[in-house]
């Protein structure tokens, strides 16, 4: 059924990129009726799979999740899609936590701490990669760091 599920899931994801449809969102739920627990991984095949369409995660929650590694997955997920990622935050569901044995009694306190440290983590991420990609760029151009094709030739 899983595969199944995938397989159409693809075939949506690409009919919505030749239509030129705006996003294509996939939930994320825990349960055995819900084919995807991890859209993150779902979206990244999509993204190899598609040129234009926005890809998304519906909605993940800010209790299961922390929130400096959903702000990681995100970034990841930015770079796969080559800016076409779309994250969706929210509370949470009760049958999403119950199985791991959660509750969340403050709900919208949670979300709003989450979502700070979620901006400031992606922000402060975003910042070190594009500070990275500068410093290779300008080693690249002292030609410090032999290129990819100097150092493919060396190696065959």
């Amino acid at each position: 059924m899983l595969d199944e599920t995938l397989v159409i899931a693809a075939a949506i994801v690409n009919a919505h990129d030749r239509l030129g449809l705006d996003v294509y969102g996939v939930g994320e739920h825990h349960r055995p009726d819900f084919a995807v627990s991890a859209p993150a991984v779902v979206l990244a095949a999509a993204a190899a799979r598609t040129s234009t369409v926005r890809l998304g995660i519906g909605v993940t929650d800010l209790v299961r999740r922390n929130p400096a590694s959903l702000a990681q997955t995100a970034l990841t997920l930015d770079h796969v899609t080559g800016g076409r990622f779309i994250l969706g935050v929210g509370t949470g569901e009760d049958l999403n936590l119950e199985p791991y044995g959660m509750s969340n009694p403050r709900p919208m306190q949670r979300l709003e701490e989450g979502y700070v440290a979620l901006t400031e983590r992606y922000n402060d991420a975003r910042d070190e990669i594009s500070d990275l990609s500068e410093k290779m760029e300008s080693l690249l151009a002292m030609e410090k760091v032999p290129s990819i094709a100097a150092t493919t030739k060396a190696i065959t």
